[in-house]
């Protein structure tokens, strides 16, 4: 019977300590359930897992994108037209469409009765004055020299202008068997033949274009801006021309600078040209395709902008980010509630020393009854004292989790900002473009989570509470 009665001192004195913790913690998480309800703690292990990045907002100046179709057109400055200087026939054709040329090679031969006569009286000229410049001057005047050389000089003047090369001309008078009225056009520089619209035996007349030639390293870019844009696009603007690909992800992205701006609006189409010019390093770009054209214009003033991916909408439709929180020193707390739960169990031992005492005093005068009970009572007490052990060892093992999940802990609370203008930037690292956006509301050198921002929000889901506490 002593022992029964021991065993349930021990239970009235271990019960209060254990469950009074237990029952403090639960009344100050619903204290300061309203305090905390925003914030998201993550060890490092699960910012790892979920892929959630840190980075301090400082603001910066953004490029304003304004965008603008354009067409890729030939180098006007570098091109080439190929005409005959007289009316000819078209004999041959040395050169096709598409194919590159170098400086000096032949492109067509043609056929003309001027350039016949020119060569004949070339050919005359040319035997004059070397012969004259053989004579005496005893037996030739300087006037006559001088006439001779002059009719020489126009004759061959004459076939220079008719497009006759150097080469060309010399052969004429070195063999005077050679066919007469047949010239060959010769590339003036080399690039692409971009245009070739004759046919083998076509008339053409003087100044008629039969061949472009153009230097395709360097392209030009018309953008088409609506009439009204009073967008500053002074010369030297950097801009990006976008050549779409076939499929995903094969879109090609060049450099491109502002050369000149129209100062009239096309009566077509009702809208303004830019010209820029783009270095075509892969030889992609082709005059006749059509591109897109993003502006780059510098902000006036720093701005805080966060990239898309840190975004998300609330449940009443507001944007927020998940702000870094520094974290809380929770050991004087801690401290704080040992004391008091400290103080809690030094009175329920005291009252359970006076329990204990008048207990001792009634059991005296009824220890001679129901003896047969002791058993009974024994099996009670094991009960109570296994149901101790066991909320002891919970509370134990909850104590040791909370006090490891606070070690290395990332604190986060979703705010709303307000969203300004949208500014998409490449990244040579990641070969796309990614957008920002403009934000307010927010403090400047804060951090925030820039990536796994959908993660975060969906621990707050799983917590039961509203992101916005209200």
């Amino acid at each position: 019977m002593n022992f029964s009665k021991s065993f349930s001192l021990l239970a009235a004195v271990f019960l209060p300590v254990i469950f009074t913790p237990m029952s403090l913690a639960q009344s100050n998480m619903s204290d300061t359930h309203q305090d905390e309800a925003q914030l998201l703690s993550f060890t490092a292990e699960q910012m790892k897992m979920a892929d959630i990045r840190v980075a301090k907002l400082t603001p910066k100046y953004m490029d304003k994108r304004l965008y603008a179709p354009g067409e890729v057109q030939a180098n006007g400055y570098t091109s080439y037209v190929v005409s005959p200087r007289v009316e000819s026939v078209i004999v041959r054709r040395h050169a096709i469409l598409g194919e590159h040329v170098e400086k000096g090679q032949s492109l067509v031969t043609l056929f003309s009765e001027d350039v016949a006569q020119a060569q004949a009286l070339y050919r005359i000229s040319y035997a004059d004055w070397q012969r004259a410049k053989k004579v005496s001057k005893d037996v030739i005047s300087e006037s006559q020299l001088l006439a001779t050389e002059t009719d020489y000089i126009a004759a061959y003047s004459r076939l220079k202008a008719y497009g006759l090369s150097k080469k060309a001309i010399d052969l004429i008078a070195a063999d005077n068997s050679s066919a007469l009225g047949e010239y060959t056009l010769k590339a003036e520089r080399s690039g692409s033949v971009l245009s070739d619209d004759f046919q083998q035996g076509q008339r053409v007349s003087a100044g008629d274009s039969i061949m472009v030639l153009t230097d395709e390293h360097e392209l030009w870019v018309e953008a088409r801006l609506a009439a009204n844009n009073r967008m500053p696009l002074t010369k030297g603007t950097q801009a990006q021309v976008i050549l779409s690909g076939t499929a995903a992800g094969e879109d090609n992205t060049y450099q491109a600078e502002v050369i000149q701006q129209a100062h009239t609006i096309d009566p077509k189409t009702r809208t303004r040209i830019v010209r820029l010019k783009v270095k075509n390093t892969n030889h992609q770009l082709h005059p006749g395709l059509f591109v897109d054209v993003y502006f780059s214009v510098i902000t006036k003033e720093p701005i805080l902008v966060v990239p898309e991916s840190a975004l998300l909408r609330g449940s009443d439709g507001d944007w927020l980010i998940y702000s870094k929180q520094e974290s809380t020193n929770k050991d004087e707390v801690h401290s704080e509630e040992a004391i008091h739960e400290q103080d809690e169990i030094s009175s329920h031992v005291e009252n359970a020393q006076h329990q204990n005492k008048a207990k001792q005093k009634e059991d005296s005068a009824k220890e001679h009854q129901h003896d047969h009970n002791e058993t009974a009572e024994n099996t009670e007490l094991n009960k109570d004292i296994l149901s101790v052990s066991l909320a002891a060892e919970v509370a134990h093992d909850h104590e040791e989790e909370h006090q490891q999940n606070q070690q290395g802990q990332t604190n986060f609370i979703a705010q709303e900002v307000e969203l300004g203008a949208i500014y998409r930037v490449f990244s040579p690292k990641e070969q796309r473009w990614l957008s920002w956006r403009e934000v307010s509301g927010v403090a400047e050198n804060s951090y925030f989570a820039i990536t796994g921002a959908f993660f975060i929000a969906s621990q707050s889901a799983k917590s039961g509470f509203d992101a916005h506490n209200h």
